[in-house]
């Protein structure tokens, strides 16, 4: 992005301008009571050899063999974002791009009650087993899962029950999973990818606890899944300043050691998991850095990487990309052949995205088809385009979106899923 710094200053700018959602609608399901920060001497015997780990400047499985974490990511599922939906970029209406403001437009064109089924629905149909076998098949042995704070407020949550059974899908298909929290609770940047509220993670004491809480909760009842390749901190956050964020993985690690001595802990970068400056040692013996490769401003993939492995070599510790994607297959092919070739070498990479809107021109793993109402739904919901749909036909387009993603509807590209599975299936 240091190729065109003009554009991209535009464009923080807008988004520190988004409009966060501070009370979505809530529906039954629903827990209001937030976890607690609670303190353990009572953590899990079970060691690091028994799960994914590090040992030098790699990863091995828990018998020991090297290993070497291919996939991709399933975005879209239990973190909304507009645009893999169907709507386009608007930067005058970022705001709307995030899950909170998605749900109060959908909520205020269907009803209440049509946006809880919506949402129950998108979280049981918009990824199926059937999506986990397919990834297996492809020749990816991991998924990066993007969580939502919300959906795991409190045990009664839904989102333990939906993590529990992707877990069961992943092992039965020998798929690792990678949890990863991509909107904390405040959000950790004004992007809608963070779904933020009005007062940010960084300015709240209180959402750093919840946000602490929410990661020993996870630890605690994943701490015997061999399954969970790792946990996956901040998803790009952006705080104030980079000590900001070394403090709170600080708070976080020692909650998740609390309860879970054994799984790998993956720490990203701040400026959208690209700048590793403030992390001067590593923060935990089993621990790898994450980073994120795109291109959209200028294609300083060369340096960047540099930069990344420098660190890597420095630290003693692997590099991870948690996110590539969103170009040209050209481009994404090459970007396969530069990971392929970094010295220290790269312990793997998840393609962003599995399924999105095909309404694009750059390469998609599998495309949704829209129907034409819901496409004028998501436009009115997320970027104010045309009227807004009368409710009998918004709750219908929600019903035709959720038929929509299912995985046999979509439509592949057999050049990226050709170059995907060979750059994967060669370990």
């Amino acid at each position: 992005m240091r190729g065109r710094p003009g554009l991209l200053a535009v464009l923080l700018t807008l988004g520190a301008c988004a409009r966060p959602i501070a009370h979505p609608p809530g529906c039954p399901s629903d827990c209001l009571r937030e976890l607690q920060v609670v303190s353990s001497t009572q953590p899990s015997a079970t060691p690091a050899t028994s799960f994914v780990h590090r040992v030098g400047l790699g990863l091995v499985d828990e018998t020991g063999r090297p290993l070497t974490l291919r996939g991709t990511n399933l975005g879209g599922w239990l973190l909304w974002e507009g645009w893999i939906w169907g709507a386009s970029i608007n930067v005058l209406h970022f705001w709307g791009q995030s899950q909170s403001a998605m749900e109060e437009r959908l909520a205020q064109a269907g009803g209440a009650d049509a946006l809880c089924r919506f949402r129950q629905g998108v979280r049981e149909r918009f990824i199926t087993e059937a999506d986990i076998a397919a990834i297996a098949d492809a020749g990816f042995n991991v998924v990066r899962v993007p969580l939502n704070h919300r959906d795991f407020a409190c045990e009664g949550s839904p989102g333990w029950t939906l993590l529990d059974r992707l877990l069961d899908w992943c092992e039965k298909h020998r798929v690792y999973a990678v949890l990863e929290l991509h909107s904390a609770p405040g959000g950790q940047t004004r992007f809608f990818i963070s779904d933020p509220e009005p007062v940010l993670l960084w300015d709240s004491e209180q959402a750093k606890d919840r946000t602490v809480a929410l990661w020993r909760a996870l630890a605690q009842r994943y701490a015997g899944r061999s399954i969970v390749a790792g946990y996956d901190l901040l998803g790009e956050p952006m705080p104030p300043e980079g000590d900001d964020l070394v403090d709170l993985d600080r708070r976080i690690i020692a909650a998740i050691r609390a309860v879970d001595v054994g799984h790998l802990l993956i720490v990203e970068g701040t400026d959208y998991a690209r700048d590793f400056s403030m992390f001067r040692a590593p923060l935990d013996d089993n621990q790898i850095y994450s980073f994120h490769l795109y291109t959209w401003f200028g294609d300083d993939r060369a340096s960047r990487l540099r930069g990344f492995t420098r660190v890597a070599a420095a630290q003693g510790i692997p590099m991870w990309c948690g996110e590539f994607g969103e170009n040209t297959l050209p481009m994404l092919e090459s970007t396969l052949d530069m990971f392929d070739a970094q010295t220290p070498a790269l312990v793997g990479w998840s393609f962003w995205t599995w399924k999105r809107t095909a309404r694009s021109n750059w390469a998609t793993l599998h495309g949704l088809q829209l129907p034409a109402g819901w496409q004028r739904l998501v436009d009115w919901a997320v970027n104010d385009d045309g009227r807004r749909p009368a409710p009998e036909d918004a709750r219908r387009s929600m019903e035709e979106f959720l038929g929509a993603a299912d995985l046999a509807r979509s439509t592949s590209d057999p050049g990226l899923g050709k170059v995907l599975s060979a750059h994967a299936r060669a370990r």
